[in-house]
């Protein structure tokens, strides 16, 4: 591939299409604003915020690969924390073995004699390599050396570990060591004569040699080299080091002595130039290591990648006041409240002075004047169906509910969104039976579910404006005062209490996951034969056993990559049926199944189709919510009551988790995926087999993710989220199959990243902070002031340039450049590269940062920063506001500095006589100038006036 980009660059032609043919490789679009120019060169980073770049409990000695160490209080030991890639250590790459970058033995020895010295330990008395450190092709590993701790002797331990820096998993020992003192005598040079070989550092790496003790590359290249084993799959690594000593540091050229002691060791000398040692090893031992510890690290057990959505007992504080209620539709007779029939006579009731503190929506008030069974009108909540049959007359009718709901709650969100004037005022949308808040508790109204998607979707575009509430009926006034106090999105009122949604982590269990009991005989229908269908077809075949598969998809036999997934099937020994059915039609599903044949019944299905149509939510129409809708919830459901009465082995959905999460431009995706995690939860409660898995993103090529460019892989990534890799999915999905619980999420979080963002979504605040975070005290002369009350200090241009520096520095950060001095301020955002989905994260980060709601339409009304901050500071500093006098802003300063002094404070004394003398000095100058008033009226004042004076100052009548 260089050698064809070479004869590329210098005209030759190319034929790419055949260069790519069957790669997948797909052309994508330049950037429509003009080239970015950064420096990309990498510069040695401090290792912690310090001002002068070392690290806090650091003597400020770096490495280049370990940084600055942390020494442990008390003992004798050191910690280094870093982190590894192919981008900060570029000569990794040279280091390959079976097409793996792989950190070598010799930089592991470097590593552990540079953690020695730091010790004074410098003697490495064996260092034993326990699995190859192997480094991703794209992406970066933490790294941890701990040296100092003591064995029984007088040897010091060393232990270095890694893990993917996205990962808060567990860590991987790599290396196991042990240190002996400087005083520590070496043994006996081996007989018999080594060969001997110079070896020298490449001349591009001379600059950095300094800094190790010796350059990795130095070592390695003086290491010999064994022959991989093809037969028995192994390969022969420099495994086990035995005293080794650094006697000369800086070294760009060496002479390498080897000497062979038998089959499997070698000892080992170096020397400079000039003749004289500067390193010695008394033994390497190679030992021969599987070829699959060379594969890059790829967590295939999914370990921390599976979760769940638990709901939690909500610690709330009451209400300082009662809130002043509004209601649409209809809503429980204890709740004073006003009615009102839409959002528009809300806020038309608010800018006429009546206030509306929040307004409650109950969902089932929404679908029609009676009620969405049309039962007529009333004063409370209708009662909670017995069972999601039941939810709507008529089972099979269901769908269309669903459909019904869903419409009528996306127009009303959609009013109330585009509405200004109801930007302070929050909507409480109300459901009952909508979701399942206990292990094992049936979902009432499966309808209600979708419902929940669409407004978690509301609450990414939208923060702080929308929240839904499930309740059993047992909530009270005071309880959805507290909750709207709290400002918590989404909770649950199960018997007067109230409870929070949370995710947590499901760990990989040490045993292999039982799998379903499939009929050895049996049918599994696979519907959807896209990225994921394909993904999992194989997977049952190969790892489940199972014999017969029935693809079914609209397209059938004509659908793009088929062909190739049925002949990988039939090689493993399956019989394979493709159908070109539309599951989402009931007649044609129902006869899709009636031709299963009865020796071969149906075992299990997994319902893995699905459309996408993004939008934001302003944008979606009701055609549109349904076209999402059709595939998913009709199916699904369709599948369900046809199935229901079959001895079915498993019965999957699969999900995504942007119906749990909320996903900006994804409403309708969202609501058609909560029902089937709904529709997993019923089944499991009505004794039927159920699994609805929310997935992730993919790494897979193809599939309703196709479309993704860099920029939305970098959202997901400064979100928190990894795509998942295909054996991470299917231990996810394996494990997912056998777990007790009915709707898990599947996608790997990175603690790290969400724990950087501004604002940490409520739903993943448990994978972040497990323990409930103290409050901060804070005395008054410690409050952090608004970004209002610090314009108001500010000169006209300071204020300008304050909130233009502000805006360009969100806006990079959406744009995922590394800083803002790229973004020019008459630039348009449509130039930079903006589309709906940055408009709405730019929009939420400024909210953020200014402490007020800003409209939707913010970016589209003001498209470039300078019209922007313009914007910003007209709601942010009054018209004709000037700043105050430097001396005033100075002794408000000091006015809020003054609690903080205490009675008994020694402090206090002085402080208050420089205040008197302060203002002595200003009365003096005032005095003085008064003087020189009186003093010119006297010059220029007659007879009359001077006995005026004289009368005025000593206090006698002039009558």
């Amino acid at each position: 591939m260089a050698a064809l980009g070479q004869l590329h660059a210098r005209g030759a032609a190319v034929d790419w299409a055949a260069v790519f043919a069957g790669t997948g490789a797909r052309r994508v679009d330049l950037p429509t604003y003009a080239f970015q120019h950064q420096r990309f060169w990498l510069e040695q980073l401090p290792t912690a915020t310090d001002p002068f770049g070392v690290a806090a409990g650091t003597d400020g000695k770096q490495h280049p690969v370990l940084g600055s160490p942390i020494t442990v209080a008390g003992a004798n030991q050191l910690l280094f924390a870093s982190r590894l890639s192919l981008k900060t250590h570029p000569w990794l790459a040279d280091h390959v073995v079976l097409g793996s970058p792989v950190l070598p033995a010799s930089a592991l020895v470097e590593l552990a004699i540079h953690a020695g010295d730091m010790i004074g330990y410098p003697v490495i008395d064996e260092l034993n390599l326990m699995v190859p450190l192997v480094l991703p092709e794209d992406g970066t590993l933490q790294l941890q050396v701990r040296a100092g701790t003591h064995d029984d002797s007088e040897r010091r331990c060393l232990c270095l570990y890694s893990r993917p820096d996205s990962s808060d998993g567990p860590w991987t020992m790599h290396v196991e060591g042990y240190y002996l003192p400087e005083t520590a005598e070496p043994a006996a040079r081996p007989e018999g004569e080594g060969r001997t070989i110079e070896f020298q550092l490449p001349e591009e790496l001379h600059e950095e040699a300094g800094r190790y003790g010796l350059h990795p590359v130095l070592l390695n290249a003086a290491v010999p080299v064994r022959a991989a084993d093809p037969v028995g799959g192994t390969i022969p690594v420099p495994a086990d080091w035995y005293g080794v000593r650094l006697h000369a540091t800086g070294a760009t050229a060496v002479k390498a002595t080897v000497t062979e002691l038998d089959a499997n060791s070698v000892a080992m000398e170096l020397t400079d130039m000039a003749g004289e040692l500067v390193a010695s090893v008394e033994s390497i031992v190679f030992r021969d290591v599987p070829n699959g510890q060379f594969t890059p690290h790829v967590d295939s057990t999914g370990r921390d990648s599976l979760l769940r959505v638990d709901w939690v007992p909500a610690q709330l504080a009451p209400a300082e006041e009662a809130p002043l209620w509004g209601a649409l539709g209809d809503t429980s007779e204890d709740l004073d409240a006003q009615r009102f029939l839409d959002p528009s006579q809300v806020a038309t009731a608010i800018t006429s002075g009546t206030p509306v503190d929040a307004v409650l929506a109950p969902a089932a008030s929404l679908s029609a004047p009676g009620g969405r069974n049309g039962a007529g009108s009333g004063n409370s909540l209708p009662p909670q169906p017995a069972s999601a049959e039941t939810a709507v007359p008529g089972g099979a009718e269901l769908p269309a509910a669903v459909h019904t709901e869903t419409a009528r709650t996306l127009e009303l969100l959609q009013r109330w969104l585009a509405d200004d004037r109801l930007t302070a005022t929050p909507l409480v949308v109300l459901t009952q039976g909508g979701v399942s808040a206990a292990p094992g508790e049936d979902i009432a109204d499966l309808a209600a579910s979708a419902v929940w998607g669409l407004v978690r979707t509301a609450q990414s575009e939208a923060p702080d404006r929308v929240a839904v509430v499930d309740t059993d009926g047992s909530h009270t006034p005071e309880l959805l005062a507290a909750l709207v106090a709290s400002g918590e999105p989404q909770a649950a009122v199960r018997g007067g209490k109230a409870l929070l949604p949370r995710l947590q982590r499901l760990l990989a269990p040490e045993y292999k996951p039982k799998r379903p009991e499939w009929k050895p005989d049996g049918t599994v229908l696979i519907t959807g034969t896209g990225a994921l269908g394909a993904v999992f077809a194989r997977h049952l075949v190969a790892e489940h056993g199972i014999s017969r598969v029935l693809l079914a998809s609209r397209g059938g036999a004509a659908t793009e990559g088929l062909t190739e997934v049925v002949t990988d099937l039939q090689s493993l020994g399956a019989e394979v049926t493709v159908a070109a059915c539309d599951v989402a039609d009931r007649d044609a599903l129902a006869k899709l199944l009636a031709a299963i044949p009865a020796e071969h019944p149906l075992t299990g299905v997994v319902h893995t189709a699905g459309v996408l149509d993004n939008g934001l939510l302003p944008t979606l129409t009701p055609e549109r919510l349904s076209a999402v809708l059709r595939p998913k919830v009709d199916a699904a459901w369709h599948l369900h009551e046809l199935t229901k009465e079959l001895d079915l082995a498993a019965f999957v959905l699969f999900s995504s988790a942007v119906g749990v999460l909320g996903g900006p431009g994804q409403a309708n995706y969202a609501a058609a995926n909560t029902f089937l995690d709904a529709l997993a939860e019923h089944r499991r409660a009505n004794g039927l087999p159920g699994t609805s898995l929310a997935w992730g993103l993919w790494s897979v090529p193809g599939g309703i993710n196709k479309d993704l460019d860099e920029a939305d892989l970098n959202r997901f990534a400064r979100d928190g989220f990894r795509p998942i890799a295909r054996p991470e999915g299917h231990s996810l999905f394996d494990r997912a199959l056998a777990h007790d619980s009915a709707a898990l999420v599947g996608t790997p979080v990175g603690a790290a990243a969400v724990r950087a963002q501004e604002r940490i979504p409520a739903l993943l605040r448990a994978l972040v902070s497990p323990a409930a975070p103290r409050r901060t005290a804070q005395s008054q002369s410690e409050r952090t002031e608004s970004l209002a009350e610090r314009l108001a200090e500010l000169t006209a241009p300071e204020r300008e340039a304050t909130v233009l520096d502000l805006v360009r520095t969100a806006v990079a950060a959406v744009l995922g450049h590394a800083d803002a001095d790229g973004i020019e301020p008459e630039r348009a955002f449509s130039d930079l590269g903006f589309d709906s989905l940055t408009a709405v994260e730019l929009r939420n980060r400024l909210t953020v940062a200014v402490g007020t709601r800003l409209p939707a339409t913010l970016v589209f009304d003001h498209p470039t920063s300078a019209a922007l901050t313009a914007f910003l500071l007209r709601q942010l500093v009054p018209d004709g506001a000037e700043a105050p006098h430097p001396v005033l802003a100075g002794l408000d300063k000091l006015e809020a500095l003054l609690p903080g002094l205490g009675a008994d404070d020694p402090a206090r004394a002085s402080v208050s006589v420089r205040l008197q003398t302060l203002l002595a000095k200003l009365n003096e100058s005032t005095a003085a100038v008064a003087e020189e008033d009186v003093t010119d009226q006297l010059e220029s004042a007659s007879a009359e006036d001077i006995f005026s004076f004289i009368d005025n100052e000593l206090g006698r009548s002039s009558g």
